[in-house]
């Protein structure tokens, strides 16, 4: 779910990354943190920069055969 209230599964997500300008602002990232939460899942914060878009971002990270995998993410406009 977005700001908005959107909700983004994997096709839509994929989609809106591929109608992105490639020469549009970069993402900053800031006060990146990482915890373990449990065998084989990490909990990462962060804020991210965007133009003059701010928000704090968390994620919840697995462990999968293939390699680490997005389980959820969540974002907070900073105003």
């Amino acid at each position: 779910m977005d700001a908005s209230g959107s909700v983004w599964d994997l096709p839509s997500t994929v989609e809106s990354l591929r109608n992105e300008p490639i020469d549009g602002d970069g993402i900053e990232v800031h006060n990146l943190t990482g915890r373990i939460i449990d065998d084989g899942y990490v909990l990462t914060q962060w804020d991210s920069v965007r133009g003059v878009r701010r928000a704090r971002r968390t994620s919840l990270w697995r462990r999968a055969p293939v390699g680490w995998q997005l389980v959820h993410h969540q974002g907070t406009p900073l105003h």
